[in-house]
């Protein structure tokens, strides 16, 4: 799965405004401890709700767009 159809997916109505880190790490192709570590240094804002871990579907379309837009541009020299 390319990372614009994980953006698009995102977009999608059928997924919901909070997601569990299991969520958006299944959603992002990625562990879910390599999505709490991105979580923990700040790269993906997140909450707490007592002991549960939610992320916004926006603040994750905002990262992959941030992510997708770099990987893109890398290794193209201006």
């Amino acid at each position: 799965m390319l990372m614009t159809d994980t953006i698009e997916s995102l977009s999608a109505d059928s997924a919901p405004e909070l997601l569990t880190v299991l969520q958006a790490a299944q959603i992002t192709n990625v562990s879910a401890s390599t999505l709490r570590m991105w979580i923990n240094t700040g790269q993906v804002p997140a909450f707490r709700s007592g002991r549960v871990i939610r992320i916004t579907r926006k603040s994750l379309q905002e990262f992959l767009a941030q992510h997708t837009a770099y990987s893109q541009n890398a290794g193209v020299k201006s």
